[in-house]
């Protein structure tokens, strides 16, 4: 009985070799969590720097209130009585946005 085979072509193998080295590539890499690309604790310096120096300076935007612990977002009333303040409440992300908003606002009048 005659054994039949065929020959593969420079295509499969190349195929063959490129999903290798891809399925190869994935095992090695580490998972997100292990080593963080970057910190923000250096935003998080550079912030409360400026909170310093603007309140030594007696500039603070009276307007916007700092949220204590959260040196990069401010509040108004209207954001501070929003239904989306609650944590996981619909739209808490546009609400932090808006935070985030009145934030570089109060630092452009501040500065």
């Amino acid at each position: 009985m005659r054994l039949l085979y065929r020959t593969s072509t420079s295509f499969e193998r190349l195929a063959c070799l490129l999903a290798a080295a891809v399925l190869a590539g994935c095992a090695s890499t580490p998972a997100p969590f292990d080593a963080p690309a970057h910190s923000a604790q250096p935003c998080v310096e550079h912030a409360a720097a400026w909170d310093r120096a603007v309140t030594e300076a007696g500039v603070v935007d009276a307007q916007h209130a700092r949220v204590p612990g959260f040196s990069y977002l401010r509040v108004d009333r209207f954001l501070a009585a929003h239904p989306a303040a609650g944590e996981g409440a619909p739209g808490a992300a546009a609400w932090v946005q808006a935070l985030r908003a009145l934030d570089r606002e109060a630092r452009g009048i501040e500065l």
